[in-house]
């Protein structure tokens, strides 16, 4: 009878959608939820080392040049996490995945800086980075303008000026001190000013880091509900 031709349809697909969520629940807990926990993990560690630059350059007694200790250190901390980077460049084409595409590309986005990834010689020595991936390589850009004292780029953060020399460029760094709270009669001037500068520099680099998070943090609990449906 038709009936039960009906009700064994209706079986069938209440057994295709129950199969179909314990996939989904699966892939939550198996997959999900531990490529989540292992992300904070990495974000944590980034925390804990810019904390620990920003400490650096807070109370270092040594001229902030391109020989100071911390370039040095960011550069070997970036080395030595390279291989995590590349491994996040395999996934390639998962994220084009109809359900978690968007958390491998936000985290993808997160660690990677395509341009470097791409062409790593001219992505990193084309100048100061604005783009918000790859944040040592990032942090280590700006530090490196700061302490040649490359006054335009660290002036003109937007280029739309003109040049900054002589008597433009005195008031421009006296404005700047000033700002910062720096007496123009302290001897130690220009390494406040650079320290101040590097701070800035490094406290909006976290705060680029902080945005990426909730991004990927935004799209797991997205697709956590998706996944719990």
């Amino acid at each position: 009878m038709l009936v039960d031709i009906i009700d064994k349809l209706v079986d069938r697909l209440i057994q295709l959608i129950t199969y179909k969520q314990g996939l989904r629940h699966k892939l939550l807990e198996e997959h999900v939820d531990p490529v989540f926990a292992a992300f904070e993990a990495v974000h944590e560690h980034y925390l804990s080392s810019f904390a620990g630059y920003r400490n650096i350059i807070k109370t270092t007694t040594e001229p902030l040049n391109v020989s100071h200790p911390i370039i040095d250190l960011i550069r070997s901390d970036n080395l030595f996490t390279e291989h995590q980077r590349g491994k996040i460049l395999q996934l390639g084409s998962a994220v084009n995945d109809p359900e978690v595409g968007e958390l491998i590309r936000n985290i993808h986005d997160y660690l990677v800086d395509v341009r470097v990834a791409g062409d790593p010689v001219a992505g990193y020595r084309r100048g100061r980075f604005t783009n918000p991936q790859l944040w040592r390589r990032t942090l280590l850009g700006e530090l490196e303008a700061i302490f040649e004292e490359r006054w335009q780029i660290i002036l003109d953060r937007s280029a739309s000026g003109p040049p900054l020399f002589g008597p433009d460029l005195e008031n421009a760094l006296k404005d700047a001190r000033q700002q910062a709270g720096i007496k123009e009669d302290d001897a130690n001037k220009l390494e406040k000013i650079k320290a101040y500068f590097a701070v800035r520099a490094l406290d909006e680099v976290v705060a680029d880091m902080q945005d990426a998070y909730a991004d990927v943090a935004a799209e797991y609990s997205r697709l956590r509900k998706t996944l719990t449906k």
